[in-house]
Protein backbone atom coordinates (compact mmCIF):
# COMPACT_ATOMS: atom_id res chain seq x y z
CA UNK A 1 0.00 0.00 0.00
CA UNK A 2 3.09 2.23 1.27
CA UNK A 3 4.02 1.95 -2.80
CA UNK A 4 1.43 2.14 -4.25
CA UNK A 5 0.55 5.76 -2.40
CA UNK A 6 4.05 7.31 -2.27
CA UNK A 7 2.73 9.86 -4.58
CA UNK A 8 -0.08 10.73 -2.84
CA UNK A 9 1.70 11.01 0.57
CA UNK A 10 4.12 13.48 -1.15
CA UNK A 11 1.37 15.86 -3.03
CA UNK A 12 -0.88 16.19 -0.03
CA UNK A 13 1.67 16.33 2.73
CA UNK A 14 -0.54 18.65 4.94
CA UNK A 15 -3.33 15.88 4.94
CA UNK A 16 -0.77 13.18 6.17
CA UNK A 17 0.76 16.52 8.70
CA UNK A 18 -3.00 16.71 9.71
CA UNK A 19 -3.97 13.14 10.15
CA UNK A 20 -0.92 12.52 12.10
CA UNK A 21 -1.17 15.58 14.40
CA UNK A 22 -4.89 14.12 14.85
CA UNK A 23 -3.57 10.50 15.88
CA UNK A 24 -0.74 11.90 17.88
CA UNK A 25 -3.88 13.82 20.22
CA UNK A 26 -5.56 10.76 20.69
CA UNK A 27 -2.38 8.43 21.84
CA UNK A 28 -1.89 10.91 24.08
CA UNK A 29 -5.08 11.11 25.34
CA UNK A 30 -5.37 7.71 25.86
CA UNK A 31 -2.06 7.00 27.24
CA UNK A 32 -2.67 9.53 29.96
CA UNK A 33 -5.54 8.13 30.81
CA UNK A 34 -4.73 4.88 31.07
CA UNK A 35 -0.75 5.30 32.40
CA UNK A 36 -2.50 7.60 35.80
CA UNK A 37 -4.90 5.55 37.09
CA UNK A 38 -2.50 2.02 36.42
CA UNK A 39 0.09 3.70 38.41
CA UNK A 40 -2.65 5.13 41.07
CA UNK A 41 -3.84 1.56 41.35
CA UNK A 42 -0.06 0.47 42.29
CA UNK A 43 0.66 -1.42 39.04
CA UNK A 44 3.83 -2.39 38.16
CA UNK A 45 5.73 -0.94 35.56
CA UNK A 46 5.19 -3.77 33.87
CA UNK A 47 1.82 -4.28 34.13
CA UNK A 48 0.70 -0.65 33.67
CA UNK A 49 2.66 -0.11 30.47
CA UNK A 50 1.59 -3.30 28.84
CA UNK A 51 -1.69 -1.82 29.78
CA UNK A 52 -1.30 1.70 28.37
CA UNK A 53 0.49 0.21 25.01
CA UNK A 54 -2.73 -2.37 24.28
CA UNK A 55 -4.97 0.91 25.08
CA UNK A 56 -3.20 3.11 22.96
CA UNK A 57 -1.74 0.73 20.23
CA UNK A 58 -4.27 0.54 17.46
CA UNK A 59 -4.72 -2.04 15.10
CA UNK A 60 -3.63 -0.01 11.58
CA UNK A 61 -2.77 -3.18 9.79
CA UNK A 62 -6.59 -4.32 10.47
CA UNK A 63 -7.93 -1.19 9.66
CA UNK A 64 -5.90 -0.60 6.39
CA UNK A 65 -7.29 -4.05 5.54
CA UNK A 66 -10.90 -3.27 6.25
CA UNK A 67 -10.76 0.39 4.39
CA UNK A 68 -9.43 -1.24 1.65
CA UNK A 69 -11.91 -4.36 1.19
CA UNK A 70 -14.46 -1.55 2.09
CA UNK A 71 -13.83 1.49 0.51
CA UNK A 72 -11.22 0.16 -2.05
CA UNK A 73 -7.63 1.34 -2.28
CA UNK A 74 -7.88 4.64 -3.95
CA UNK A 75 -10.57 6.03 -1.54
CA UNK A 76 -9.73 8.51 1.00
CA UNK A 77 -10.57 6.01 4.15
CA UNK A 78 -7.35 3.90 2.75
CA UNK A 79 -5.37 6.94 2.76
CA UNK A 80 -6.25 8.02 6.59
CA UNK A 81 -5.49 4.37 7.43
CA UNK A 82 -2.44 4.10 5.75
CA UNK A 83 -1.13 7.70 7.17
CA UNK A 84 -1.77 6.03 11.24
CA UNK A 85 1.43 3.42 11.24
CA UNK A 86 3.55 6.75 9.75
CA UNK A 87 3.32 8.27 13.46
CA UNK A 88 2.27 5.73 15.68
CA UNK A 89 5.48 3.80 16.06
CA UNK A 90 7.32 7.43 16.68
CA UNK A 91 4.59 8.26 19.72
CA UNK A 92 4.12 5.01 21.05
CA UNK A 93 8.60 5.25 21.40
CA UNK A 94 7.77 8.72 23.36
CA UNK A 95 5.78 7.48 25.08
CA UNK A 96 8.29 4.25 26.40
CA UNK A 97 10.54 7.31 27.30
CA UNK A 98 7.98 9.13 29.71
CA UNK A 99 6.65 5.63 31.26
CA UNK A 100 10.40 5.04 31.88
CA UNK A 101 10.63 8.14 34.19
Amino acid sequence: MFSLKEQLIVSISFDVVHIDILLTIYFTIIFFSTFYPSKRAEANYAKSTSLVFTAAANNFELGIAVAESVFGVNSGAAFAALAGPLIDVSVLILMVNFALK
